[in-house]
């Protein structure tokens, strides 16, 4: 990001300020480890219980030898409390208050202070936010931490659309909203260890609109968890 992007981008997320470490360049050096497999937190504004991308990168860096936290705003019922779960051996949960992440539906919308806060407590060896509307708390959070930052692209949130109260219906962004958004998400390739998203096409088109360095996206796809595939080779939609 240039002196240019860099200003532009500063102007149009003036409202989040308070996320300023976000700004800061990219940690270049390995973050400190000390024994033990190093800690991934997951951030997450969904209900986890039913996200399955979150769920199958949880399981694969697992598999990997890394130990996932998953924070994520407990909104849904039952809660986590009520009705704990799990999604195997070294991955857990730390579920925080529903207030926390209801910022993502109001101005402007990337930036939510409880949210941070929590977040702002873990000492990992990397932050890995799930969506745009968690990726500006990530890249604060790895500041603070001294930790990577991988920003996950489940979609284009820029390029899709929101509700319209007024009309009853969903429609192009505001243009406000959209200009914070294109802002977030330059910053993100800027300044992110890694960037992922769902397709080629998606990464494509980003690299080209949006990175003022041509970077692109690393392409994850959203693949079926093959251990539900039966004989027959098709797999339980349900489970899925």
């Amino acid at each position: 990001m240039n002196i240019v992007d860099t200003l532009g981008a500063l102007r149009t997320l003036w409202p989040v300020r308070a996320g300023w470490r976000a700004f800061l360049p990219a940690r270049t050096k390995a973050p400190v480890h000390v024994g033990g497999r190093p800690l991934i937190c997951m951030l997450v504004i969904s209900d986890v219980r039913s996200d399955p991308r979150v769920r199958r990168e949880a399981d694969a860096l697992s598999k990997a030898g890394y130990e996932i936290k998953v924070i994520y705003p407990d909104c849904y019922s039952p809660s986590f409390a009520e009705e704990p779960f799990t999604w195997g051996p070294n991955i857990s949960f730390r579920p925080v208050s529903c207030a926390s992440g209801q910022y993502y539906a109001t101005f402007p919308y990337v930036w939510g202070d409880e949210f941070h806060a929590a977040v702002s407590e873990e000492r990992p060896y990397a932050f890995h936010s799930h969506d745009l509307n968690t990726a500006l708390v990530a890249l604060s959070a790895a500041q603070v931490a001294g930790a990577y930052c991988i920003c996950d692209f489940h979609e284009w949130y820029s390029e899709n659309v929101s509700w319209d109260a007024e009309k009853q219906a969903w429609s192009e962004h505001p243009s406000d909203k959209k200009e914070i958004y294109q802002a977030l998400e330059r910053l993100v390739l800027s300044r992110a260890n890694g960037v992922v998203t769902v397709s080629d096409s998606i990464a494509d088109a980003i690299r080209d609109e949006l990175s003022s360095t041509q970077r692109r996206p690393t392409v994850i796809r959203n693949v079926p968890n093959f251990e539900f595939v039966g004989r027959s080779g098709e797999f339980d939609v349900k489970k899925e």
